[in-house]
């Protein structure tokens, strides 16, 4: 469990020793903050699975707390934990299009996290970028047969791609970028799907990226 590491946002108190306690028993690697300005302000660069997220501090929370809250959820996977101090019991919610169902803690640790690359708050940022892509339909396709293509923007875990060919969502696809050191293709999914003819948009397809060297990641989020 020691390669999944979390950040649990939660006000000093029982239930925050209660989450702390599981967090040991599980022996996944954690941090812990009160608030959401601390996570930008002291753990930028650090990288993340995934985010705990106590209700009672969403509550007491203000508006641009809230906001950087939102931020977590659309990046990350996000459970919602409360506990309840009669029974001494967690519940968890997950939130976010990241996120799976109704799970426990660990249940959520082991799922969504274990299967989420780790990324730091500082790549997640969104920027308008040009680079030059191949895409190839599987990891083995000849280089010389893939689609080039472009950026029309990125994130150091996702980007759009200018394309008309067809493509389905949750296709898989693979990435080679010229501006990187290290061109193993990326392993991505597609996530939306503009076809040739939308209005006042670009042909093209979002993309998750799923996998990608330590040397790759590094690069994307100098990027930012």
């Amino acid at each position: 469990m020691s390669k999944i590491r979390v950040m649990l946002v939660s006000i000093p108190g029982k239930a925050r020793q209660a989450y702390t306690e599981l967090l040991n028993n599980i022996g996944v690697d954690y941090d812990v903050v009160d608030n959401f300005s601390h996570i930008k302000r002291d753990y930028n660069q650090v990288k993340y699975n995934g985010f705990l997220i106590d209700v009672a501090t969403i509550v007491r929370s203000g508006s641009r707390e809230k906001v950087e809250a939102n931020h977590l959820i659309e990046r990350f996977p996000v459970l919602r934990v409360n506990y309840h101090s009669s029974g001494g019991s967690i519940k968890g919610l997950p939130f976010g299009k990241f996120s799976g169902d109704g799970m426990t803690v660990e249940e959520f640790i082991n799922t969504e996290c274990n299967s989420f690359p780790s990324r730091s708050l500082r790549g997640s940022k969104r920027i308008s970028k040009k680079l030059n892509i191949l895409l190839l339909r599987s990891e083995s396709q000849p280089r010389g047969t893939g689609e080039k293509s472009i950026t029309t923007d990125l994130s150091a875990d996702s980007a759009f791609l200018y394309s008309t060919s067809p493509w389905e969502e949750g296709e898989k696809v693979w990435l080679i970028v010229k501006e990187l050191s290290d061109h193993t293709p990326i392993e991505s999914i597609i996530q939306r799907v503009v076809p040739w003819g939308v209005k006042n948009q670009f042909p093209g397809i979002a993309v998750r990226f799923l996998k990608m060297s330590s040397k790759q990641s590094e690069e994307f989020v100098m990027m930012f």
